[in-house]
């Protein structure tokens, strides 16, 4: 990853340093500018996962030359009254059918589920701040849902595309100059405004290559969490208050 970003930071410098004009980097064909509302994607990811509840599947690849891919999946899901999420190592769900009380489920490295309750009048955290607390693991979510916005109002040559079976509009943008250079194409879902797969490449002569992918895999609303139960649950202590 940080020989990726090396090479990142060397095709901003291509656009820096270069006196010519940006159209004409990009090439022959028509570009129309990019143009999308990030807040009314926030806005439309918000009304799935609070009325009828949302499942997202991602997969994420780097790859360097020379060097092994590495690959990884976060999946994310939310209803009214349940959270789940799976990456970097982690794997937990939150159950907040219950008014009094949230129950978090932790996968442990055997395989079963770690329960344990935190009940709201007795630990001093209100059903609000826990569900804020599950907004943490969700930032990279709306990153990559909403990558499209480093890019607003660049002309981009655009296309048509499906992406985890749904209508997207394609757009590509690259430079190269001198040995360097960087491409950079994305698909937005038509319908709701999320930007359901980006690549990045970059080049540098010498120093190599490398990209980013990442591909929403699996999109589908309504959802439903299954919360773990019988003989795959072990239960825990109850969460102490944070002044214990």
């Amino acid at each position: 990853m940080k020989k990726i970003l090396t090479l990142l930071l060397a095709a901003v410098m291509l656009l820096s340093l270069s006196a010519c004009d940006l159209t004409a980097l990009l090439g022959d064909g028509e570009k129309v500018e990019m143009n999308y509302d990030y807040e009314q994607m926030e806005e439309n990811l918000r009304k799935m996962r609070e009325e009828d509840g949302v499942y997202i599947e991602m997969s994420i690849v780097n790859l360097e030359t020379g060097e092994t891919p590495t690959a990884e999946k976060i999946t994310y899901a939310q209803t009214p009254n349940g959270f789940y999420y799976c990456g970097d190592g982690t794997e937990m769900m939150v159950d907040f059918s219950d008014e009094t009380k949230a129950v978090t489920y932790t996968k442990q490295e055997d395989g079963k589920w770690l329960k344990t309750e935190t009940v709201y009048e007795d630990s001093g955290i209100t059903r609000e701040q826990m569900e804020e607390s599950c907004s943490l693991y969700t930032v990279s979510l709306f990153g990559y849902l909403g990558n499209y916005k480093i890019f607003e109002g660049t002309p981009m040559k655009m296309s048509s595309e499906k992406v985890a079976g749904r209508e997207c509009d394609k757009f590509t943008y690259s430079v190269g100059l001198f040995g360097y250079g960087l491409e950079y194409t994305f698909c937005i879902d038509i319908e709701t405004g999320m930007c359901l797969s980006w690549k990045l490449g970059a080049s540098a002569g010498a120093e190599g290559s490398g990209s980013t992918e990442f591909t929403c895999k699996k999109l589908e609303t309504p959802y439903e969490i299954q919360f773990p139960s019988g003989d795959d649950v072990v239960t825990g202590e109850e969460e102490p208050s944070p002044t214990e």
